[in-house]
């Protein structure tokens, strides 16, 4: 994708790091499920570049070995967005079709490194629990992880119960957000993560 701008002056959001989407992304309507497709992100980066597609380009991209082309571009008609559009778009279509998404999950903590080590060591903790059921550990990982948000959102919400809607979307779309990432990626290499032949 081409356009690349550093920062846009949003009439919502004000100065703003840009996003590139097709324009039917940028078109679609509160309640038209589309597809977000996004451009891979390697987290270890220096910098990263935020592009999303719609199902159709999707579809017109894999046609053609998932290489943009001249053709590609100008039927993708594409748009420069804010960086908070981009991520409105991508929570509206993970609240309307997730299973039309593919995402890369960007953690709010910059410390890679650090982010993975946590999280690896909550699986790890899991995977030693081999006495249970593996729906067991997953459940009772769920409700850990449900219990420690809402202690983070007791402590950082400035009116809980005014914006308790807000707070428990907030957290809802992250957690989509994180598994479709996870699931995709378990579809893709499901034969190596789980070694079968």
């Amino acid at each position: 994708m081409s356009k690349k701008v550093d920062t846009i002056e949003c009439e919502e959001h004000g100065t703003c790091e840009t996003a590139l989407v097709c324009c039917h992304l940028a078109d679609s309507l509160d309640n038209e499920a589309v597809g977000f497709y996004q451009s891979y992100i390697d987290l270890f980066a220096e910098k990263y570049e935020y592009n999303a597609w719609c199902k159709s380009c999707e579809t017109s991209f894999a046609q053609v070995g998932y290489e943009w082309n001249d053709l590609l571009e100008k039927q993708a008609d594409i748009k420069v967005l804010c960086m908070a559009c981009f991520e409105d778009l991508k929570d509206k279509q993970l609240a309307l079709n997730p299973a039309d998404m593919s995402i890369t999950y960007v953690p709010d903590n910059k410390n890679i490194d650090k982010f993975f080590e946590l999280a690896d060591a909550h699986i790890d903790l899991g995977n030693k629990n081999q006495k249970e059921k593996i729906e067991d550990t997953s459940e009772s990982f769920l409700f850990a992880a449900s219990r420690f948000s809402a202690f983070e959102a007791t402590l950082m919400a400035k009116d809980i119960e005014k914006n308790k809607a807000e707070i428990i979307d907030y957290y809802a779309l992250r957690f989509k957000e994180m598994f479709v990432d996870n699931l995709n990626d378990y579809i893709a290499n499901k034969k190596t993560y789980l070694k079968e032949d």
